[in-house]
């Protein structure tokens, strides 16, 4: 009885919240391609102010070249389409979102094992922007 009257003011509340999450994987991609072609236009567009103030201070203090640093990575950008989403968590203007499954960085020649992969997102005047990302290894291995 209780889940038939109150019910309906929760569906525009996990509306905004499937809207949100689905904002963030649109920018999360959008990053993750600009990352892959380096292009640092879409790179820009999609990254947190506080993220591109902290990568530019980095590249800038180890006298690399900007931006064209931020794209000599050993490693890509994971695929996040074969994960398995267990939440997306979001706490006012910051949100993640977690995955579970076989992480391929590319750095792999073996069976690349089962982990957890948190993106980390935050919404700023234009929207919802990438900020990092955070690998958890559960499988204890190096």
């Amino acid at each position: 009885m209780i889940v038939a009257i109150f019910g309906p003011f929760f569906v525009p509340a996990q509306a905004a919240a499937q809207q949100d999450h689905d904002q963030m994987i649109t920018v999360f991609r959008q990053w993750a391609n600009a990352m892959a072609r380096k292009d640092f236009r879409n790179w820009e567009k999609a990254s947190a102010s506080y993220r591109y103030a902290t990568t530019y201070n980095l590249v800038v203090s180890r006298k690399d070249e900007w931006p064209d640093a931020i794209f000599a990575l050993p490693f890509r950008v994971p695929e996040i389409g074969s994960l398995d989403h267990l939440a997306t968590l979001q706490n006012g203007p910051t949100a993640n979102i977690i995955y579970y499954g076989r992480i391929d960085f590319g750095i792999l020649e073996d069976d690349v094992p089962k982990n957890i992969f948190m993106l980390r997102f935050v919404k700023e005047d234009t929207g919802w922007k990438f900020d990092n990302t955070r690998f958890f290894n559960i499988a204890g291995n190096e």
